[in-house]
């Protein structure tokens, strides 16, 4: 007895020494912490899902989720990843999603598989889904990724299920459309879905995505502080909440001649979150699937000129949206015909500062619209 707690001192004081060496190397030897990435940037959440939220899908159906980061291959399961048939009452899908990773809710059997880089999920059921039923899907906070990070639909807050739900039509409906690979995707970074709809006719086409009346630039960060390709930047656009934006592009264009340098385009099935932002970061070169920036609803590499240039948000027949100046001169015009700017200019900001408008007010005047922020603020308005 006396050689255990002889053990068990010892064992207290090298735990405590290596906890102060730890403290001693972070706080007094180490690099400056502020400078650490965010955890909260790291935590995953659905981005996308398929089918969209709300759509009406033939009896074999594969259902299919899209992480923001790499989650981990062993927490994808019945726990993580159900498809429930919807039996009561659809506003408690806190209480569902509690069942299933308790393991009491009788979800629907079936076989997962996630991709190679570990972003993407898939179930599909063992049995054809009962028409004329309405199932939901539920993603509960079981999923990780390898270092322990559960998913979180509301980052910042305490982890959150991401939930969507899909009808089962008669199968004679979709001729041609039995495997529920043309389905829509869809989704968004909240967790309160949108963008599916169903189709009126009843038939196997795809029903038109619910675009947005009302998407402009609102912040636009493109001249980092430190690295520039390094996951620091970021364009915020600010529109209709659950509007589907899959196809738009963002392209940056040369202030001297009114070429583009880069575009973006913005996936498929791309929804606007309830907050009516849609925030695109940059990805870090060495790492495409981590930012820098918090709360990224898409992720690209990109690295715009500094000013005098311009930045368009273009729709998906490359109708021009909204155009962006920020320095003087610049042309009126891009080489594609497209506008450069409206109005007059906006200010060229020097770096770590964002160009932002002011109360997410558009005039169709960049001068009167944008003014420089000193601390940018992606993801809020």
């Amino acid at each position: 007895m006396k050689k255990y707690l002889r053990k068990r001192i010892v064992h207290k004081l090298l735990v405590t020494a290596v906890l102060f060496w730890c403290s001693c190397v972070l706080f007094a030897c180490g690099p400056d912490l502020s400078s650490f990435d965010s955890l909260i940037s790291h935590q995953p959440r659905v981005i996308a899902i398929k089918p969209a939220d709300g759509l009406v899908v033939p009896s074999k159906t594969v259902v299919t989720a899209t992480f923001s980061v790499p989650v981990d291959p062993t927490s994808i399961g019945p726990q993580s990843f159900a498809v429930v048939k919807l039996s009561g009452n659809w506003e408690k899908l806190d209480d569902l999603a509690s069942d299933i990773l308790s393991g009491q809710s009788l979800s629907v059997t079936g076989t997962y598989k996630l991709s190679d880089d570990w972003r993407e999920a898939s179930f599909e059921s063992d049995s054809t889904l009962e028409e004329g039923e309405t199932y939901a899907v539920i993603i509960t906070t079981h999923v990780k990724t390898t270092i322990g990070l559960p998913l979180n639909q509301k980052p910042g807050e305490e982890p959150t299920p991401f939930w969507s739900r899909f009808s089962v039509m008669e199968s004679e409906n979709f001729s041609g459309n039995s495997s529920g690979d043309d389905g829509a995707s869809g989704g968004d970074a909240t967790g309160d879905n949108g963008g599916g709809q169903s189709p009126g006719n009843g038939g196997s086409e795809l029903p038109e995505p619910q675009r947005p009346s009302v998407l402009v630039i609102n912040e636009f960060l493109y001249d980092a502080s430190g690295d520039e390709t390094d996951g620091n930047l970021f364009v915020e656009l600010v529109g209709n909440a659950k509007a589907d934006i899959g196809g738009y592009k963002i392209i940056f264009i040369n202030g001297a001649d009114g070429s583009a340098t880069e575009t973006i385009e913005i996936p498929q099935g791309s929804i606007i979150p309830d907050d009516g932002i849609f925030l695109i970061a940059d990805s870090r070169t060495s790492a495409p699937t981590q930012t820098h920036i918090p709360n990224a609803d898409f992720l690209d590499n990109f690295d715009p000129q500094n000013g005098p240039d311009c930045v368009q948000l273009v729709d998906d027949h490359s109708a021009l949206l909204d155009a962006v100046g920020y320095g003087t001169p610049l042309p009126q015009k891009a080489q594609s015909g497209l506008a450069c700017y409206e109005g007059n200019t906006g200010p060229d900001a020097p770096a770590g500062k964002s160009i932002s408008r002011t109360n997410a007010i558009d005039t169709n005047n960049n001068a009167a619209d944008f003014s420089v922020i000193d601390i940018p603020t992606p993801g809020i308005l």
